[in-house]
């Protein structure tokens, strides 16, 4: 039987984000993978060695979209998401990389690290908010991805319309998680 996470205790629903924030990144990275092949066919590159790491795996993609033929509009955008994607992955690695201790206030305490600066506490919805951001990272890659397969095959209409308002982050999610472009 499914349970509803917002009548799970706090510290269960913040295991609950910090599993669904890690499979995000998942998806976000494995889009990143694509998006790096589809960009290497396009450039008409033989494939490099996928790099593994998704700094790196940025980094190709934003070289090999900056030598593409794609237009400026999707360069631009594509950069855009491709960063916003390291940021969120950046957050990620906080959120799950930490040990959280609840302080008995609502606020949750990174682990006692004492190699580690100390940082302020975060509440419940910044977890939330780092979440989201990967949500919206992982629709927008996806944009990206099918943007740049639609462009290989030379079949540009009203779908590269819509995603290009998603990677370019002018759109809004439903509560019911569906896209509507700005």
């Amino acid at each position: 039987m499914p349970v509803d996470p917002l009548e799970l205790n706090p510290d269960a629903y913040i295991t609950f984000v910090i599993g669904m924030t890690a499979r995000k990144d998942v998806d976000i990275e494995e889009t990143v993978r694509w998006v790096w092949r589809e960009l290497v066919r396009l450039n008409g590159r033989e494939a490099d060695t996928l790099p593994r790491r998704l700094p790196a795996l940025v980094d190709g993609c934003e070289s090999l979209l900056v030598a593409s033929s794609l237009p400026d509009q999707v360069v631009v955008a594509g950069r855009s998401v491709l960063k916003d994607a390291r940021d969120a992955h950046g957050d990620r690695n906080v959120l799950v990389h930490e040990q959280w201790t609840d302080d008995e206030n609502g606020r949750w305490e990174r682990g006692h690290n004492p190699l580690k600066d100390r940082h302020p506490a975060w509440t419940v919805p910044q977890f939330d908010n780092v979440l989201r951001k990967l949500t919206r990272v992982s629709e927008r890659m996806y944009s990206l991805l099918s943007v740049v397969r639609v462009h290989r095959q030379d079949t540009l209409d009203h779908i590269y319309q819509f995603d290009l308002a998603v990677i370019e982050n002018r759109f809004t999610m439903n509560e019911d998680g569906k896209m509507v472009a700005d």
